[in-house]
């Protein structure tokens, strides 16, 4: 791999997707392995009414047992679930919170009654005050794809000045294409300065793997991903780069040689598995053969 290769950052949404699925101990499991993989950031979800001092404990005992990757939590337009969130994690290494808002208009309407202009100053407000806290601060742009992109870089803009340091597109709705997202991200690197881009991407459509090497070819520089469904696949996503990272002149930093017994073991806890192994898919190709259904 070419030392100068672009790094790629990986932002493991497992849990926060399928937390439901495990059990607190189960949660433990697999947080500590995204560490001893090398995931650089781990998603956790939002603090849940229902079960807010169970996700403090949990989030709590990550921060003080994982070191060298950030802890991210979700959060939204509300002081209290914030303050609550930056509780749970102030103690990491590398703490972040991910601010989640809409920027298309049927979310922001729907969710927040608000017009997507009356979203500017909602986006700038709770990036702030997530940021005065001392956090690193992502804005994850949620519906990204079915906003107008004149409307998507102004509300980038105005979390960048706010403090976020991560822009993330997501492509909630799962209705586009890999060259669309790609575009995206383009547009995004191009006119926002002083910000990370980031992608999340939908499987709706069995694109989700296709759509992060779009993103990432067009300068994205950190992708959420999943060992389980609805999202890219860890696994593939690091077979690939381990094919074309040298053409791309991109690389990952998680270790390769632990990825597929970690998904395996996240498989069985769960009951599902997101795309095949490393090793089955770089040993096709080293074998310059094509993988079927059937290695």
């Amino acid at each position: 791999m070419n030392a100068n290769a672009r790094r790629i950052k990986i932002s493991d949404a497992t849990i926060r997707l399928g937390a439901m699925g495990y059990t607190f101990k189960e949660k433990l499991e697999v947080l500590r392995m995204l560490g001893r993989i090398g995931v650089d950031i781990i998603e956790l979800g939002s603090i849940s009414e229902t079960e807010a001092k169970s996700d403090a404990l949990l989030y709590r005992t990550a921060s003080a047992i994982l070191e060298g990757c950030t802890l991210s939590v979700s959060v939204t337009a509300d002081k209290a679930g914030i303050d609550a969130a930056w509780a749970a994690i102030s103690g990491a290494t590398n703490p972040r919170l991910s601010v989640a808002l809409p920027v298309s208009t049927v979310q922001a309407e729907y969710i927040y009654h608000k017009k997507p202009e009356a979203m500017l100053p909602v986006i700038s407000e709770t990036v702030a005050y997530a940021k005065s806290l001392g956090a690193e601060v992502e804005f994850r742009a949620l519906d990204s794809t079915r906003c107008e992109l004149d409307y998507l870089v102004a509300a980038s803009e105005a979390a960048a000045a706010a403090g976020a340091s991560v822009v993330t597109v997501c492509d909630t709705a799962g209705e586009s294409l890999p060259h669309e997202i790609g575009a995206i991200v383009s547009a995004l690197r191009g006119t926002v300065a002083g910000v990370s881009i980031g992608v999340e991407c939908s499987d709706a459509m069995g694109l989700a793997n296709a759509s992060a090497l779009a993103a990432i070819s067009a300068g994205a520089d950190e992708v959420s991903t999943v060992f389980c469904r609805g999202g890219a696949s860890v696994c593939d996503l690091a077979a690939a780069i381990a094919v074309k990272g040298g053409a791309m002149g991109v690389s990952l930093g998680i270790d390769t040689t632990k990825l597929s017994s970690t998904a395996d073991r996240v498989s069985h806890l769960s009951g599902d598995r997101h795309g095949k192994s490393v090793k089955s898919v770089v040993s096709a190709y080293d074998d310059r053969k094509i993988p079927t259904d059937a290695d």
